[in-house]
């Protein structure tokens, strides 16, 4: 099936998304001070700088990022913690995969909504892997 004029729209609207969270996630990974981290943080953006790659193809253009929303989140995660950011973050992700999973019929698309539901579950393992060590550091660091 070939993609209508508004799926077209829409998939730009999602291509801007891809480049937007590709660019913040590698701006997450340089401030964040584990290593585990930064690594599971350069991945996604990895993973999301592929996906914008992927919708290109049926869009045929650039799409520059949202540098407002790049922006709010980087802001976010120096005051109040890249926990902080990327929970926010998550929340976007989820809808990503739900507006992919309407394009069930496309397999790159089908591919994409996949890949989205392993960032949720990936972020939020690794988001509680991190507050549960500094829960122990903070307890053991307490101790009389």
């Amino acid at each position: 099936m070939i993609p209508t004029q508004q799926d077209i729209a829409e998939f730009t609207r999602f291509q801007r998304n891809e480049i937007t969270e590709s660019i913040l996630y590698e701006r997450l990974a340089s401030i964040e001070k584990d290593e585990n981290n930064r690594k599971t943080l350069r991945l996604i953006a990895a993973e999301e700088k592929s996906h914008y790659a992927i919708l290109k193809k049926y869009t045929g253009k650039e799409i520059g990022p949202d540098y407002k929303r790049i922006a709010r989140f980087y802001f976010l995660a120096r005051i109040l913690g890249i926990t902080f950011a990327i929970k926010l973050m998550e929340s976007s992700e989820e809808n990503a995969h739900n507006n992919y999973d309407k394009y069930a019929h496309i397999p790159d698309l089908q591919r994409l909504a996949h890949e989205e539901e392993v960032h949720e579950q990936k972020s939020y393992w690794d988001l509680m892997m991190r507050w549960l060590s500094l829960q122990v550091h903070w307890q053991v660091s307490h101790l009389p």
